[in-house]
């Protein structure tokens, strides 16, 4: 996989914009390509709202982290918001609930 951005010429609306292709950091609307997840972020706020649970799972660099700050910025002014990473963290913490709730790297 490529690594760095890559930058490319788009014609939108009539003006130039260039956007970059994100490989290894953070996506910003605008600025990146990115897929329109405007269901799918209304779906999760929605269950949110419900109080239902959801998760995301998949491997290394399949854009788990665009949506989940893009639904972070719609919610934060309604909820209080923070990220958990277990990045890192081995088994251990996965052994037992109380390992869990007490684990600290």
């Amino acid at each position: 996989m490529q690594k760095g951005p890559r930058t490319e010429t788009v014609f939108k609306g009539g003006s130039t914009v260039e956007k970059t292709i994100q490989y290894d950091r953070r996506c910003l609307p605008g600025r990146h390509y990115m897929v329109d997840m405007e269901r799918q972020l209304s779906q999760m706020e929605h269950m949110v709202e419900q109080g239902d649970y959801f998760y995301i799972n998949r491997g290394r660099q399949y854009g788990k982290t665009p949506p989940l700050s893009l639904l972070r910025k719609r919610m934060e002014d309604r909820y209080t918001v923070f990220s958990v990473s277990f990045e890192g963290s081995g088994e251990a913490p996965f052994a037992s609930a109380e390992n869990l709730a007490y684990t600290r790297n």
